[in-house]
């Protein structure tokens, strides 16, 4: 241990001595490990850490919505389930403010918590005794906890306004829970806030979660929702005759469509480190070259070659972790500007932060990264004897034969992969712009777009409904600037509107 502090204290003195070589040696590596890091940290993030739930891998999703009346038969009728339930995103007017506001709002069947295994921070979760028609209670998460209502401690009991109906708050969420796959930040009872779409079996709006039942495979529960879809079929043939109910893990579900890229994404900058280790090492060797006097009088003082090797081991080691410890720094703000950004089709994007595992990459690659290419450039400075050495120094001034074949090896392999990843740069911006070159199918020029949801309180009747739109379009076609069309959120065909879950309708205006 005492050689070992030896050498560390000797490696400090050495690489202080050229700040040059050091500091672009230690550039060099940052660059390639942060970079690795940030997308491992995303990689970690969506791919490897555990869903924030219990016992996540006996969770399960439906690929296709249910209603409200089948999720609740397909309870009944199951025994692959210890508990089900469902979740619509649906926006809610905050209305107690000097404007209204939209609370990201999730409407949950009542065993919609219990099936996810978590509990409040504060107060009780919505159970199946709320879902009913008048139950009026909320749950907020952690978040708007503190953004809307300042962290008040008193918060569980009192009452705030969500698009005309008077809710109770009965809980607070711990930090970092959401609704997989979603941004609500509160919660509330899809019978009371929708007690139309809760009771009709047509409207299939909720998305649905089992948690499989102690010892159930995954495939029983699939072979014995197919036995349920075909009871629901034959008992409601109007509403449930194309029922196919296919179940993912909620894991695969959540992360599936990001995984390959994620991968592939992981794939490139793994190869910009490859280019990093290569300049890396090619920078090992040419200052091996210039101390080559210093280990020719070393070896001649009795210095054997492993310990030759170990010096300028440790010395790469210790520029290596230097490199880590920045690119630590670089990955957090990296990491940080791409939680920002908030890229859409990202899962998981609030979990996405460097922890001790993104940590212990980052120290495993950085300490790798120095024993591996640090290993050939010390092998090679330790490979000719004392009177090799003299007369190779005294032939040339520049580094020995095994030295530039090492050297030349290293720039073909940092030629190779730069050039792999300058053709998938190419491809990439070849695809990029094609896409933007497809024509989407109408003329998007002068086109606007918005959405009007009109409150559960004050349209549940089809008449009003029908009046607002019928009045809106009317005062808005009477503008002579403007070309306006209406598109319904729902199947007209097959349900009434008063079927409609959501009751959002779309409106397109050009050529103002």
């Amino acid at each position: 241990m005492e050689i070992l502090f030896k050498d560390i204290r000797y490696g400090f003195r050495s690489l202080l001595r050229r700040p040059g070589f050091t500091v672009i040696a230690v550039v060099t590596l940052a660059l390639g490990i942060g970079v690795n890091t940030a997308i491992f940290s995303v990689v970690n993030a969506v791919l490897l850490r555990p869903l924030p739930y219990h016992e996540p891998d006996r969770l399960v999703t439906f690929r296709s919505n249910q209603s409200a009346p089948d999720l609740a038969d397909v309870e009944a009728q199951s025994r692959s389930f210890s508990k089900s339930g469902g979740l619509v995103a649906q926006p809610l007017d905050y209305t107690a403010g000097s404007e209204p506001i939209q609370f990201q709002t999730g409407l949950v069947s009542g065993g919609f918590f219990e099936t996810l295994g978590v509990k409040a921070e504060r107060g009780r979760v919505i159970t199946p005794d709320d879902d009913k028609a008048g139950s009026y209670v909320a749950v907020l998460s952690h978040t708007l906890w503190q953004r809307q209502f300042g962290g008040d401690q008193q918060i569980v009991g009192k009452t705030i306004p969500l698009s005309g109906n008077v809710y109770t708050i009965i809980a607070v969420m711990p930090p970092g829970f959401g609704a997989p796959g979603d941004n609500t930040e509160a919660w509330v009872p899809v019978h009371a806030a929708n007690p139309v779409a809760a009771n009709f079996r047509g409207v299939h709006f909720l998305r649905a979660y089992g948690r499989l039942a102690a010892g159930v495979s995954l495939g029983q529960a699939r072979s014995e929702m197919q036995l349920i879809d075909r009871n629901l079929a034959a008992q409601y043939p109007a509403d449930d005759k194309n029922r196919n109910t296919v179940l993912i893990p909620l894991h695969e579900r959540i992360v599936g469509q990001s995984r390959q890229s994620l991968l592939v994404l992981f794939a490139a900058v793994s190869l910009v480190l490859l280019i990093a280790c290569a300049n890396f090492a090619n920078l090992l060797l040419a200052r091996a070259a210039e101390r080559e006097r210093e280990f020719v009088i070393r070896a001649a003082l009795g210095a054997g070659r492993w310990r030759l090797i170990r010096q300028l081991l440790t010395e790469s080691v210790l520029v290596a972790l230097a490199g880590g410890v920045i690119a630590v720094l670089l990955a957090i703000w990296a990491t940080g500007l791409l939680v920002t950004l908030k890229p859409e089709d990202l899962p998981r994007l609030q979990e996405i932060g460097v922890d001790a595992r993104v940590l212990a990459f980052t120290f495993g690659i950085s300490l790798l990264t120095g024993m591996i290419f640090g290993l050939l450039p010390a092998w090679a400075a330790s490979r000719s004897g004392v009177s090799e050495a003299l007369k190779e120094g005294g032939r040339s001034a520049t580094a020995g034969g095994a030295r530039q074949r090492l050297r030349s090896t290293f720039v073909v392999v940092e030629l190779a992969i730069a050039l792999i990843l300058l053709v998938g740069a190419g491809l990439l911006i070849k695809t990029f712009w094609k896409l933007r070159a497809v024509e989407p199918g109408f003329n998007s020029d002068r086109l606007l777009t918005m959405r009007v949801e009109l409150p559960e309180a004050r349209y549940k009747e089809v008449a009003k409904q029908t009046r607002f739109r019928t009045q809106a379009l009317s005062a808005v076609n009477t503008l002579p600037e403007v070309q306006f069309l209406c598109r319904w959120f729902t199947k007209l065909h097959q349900y009434p509107m008063a079927g409609c879950g959501r009751k959002i309708w779309h409106l397109a205006i050009g050529n103002w």
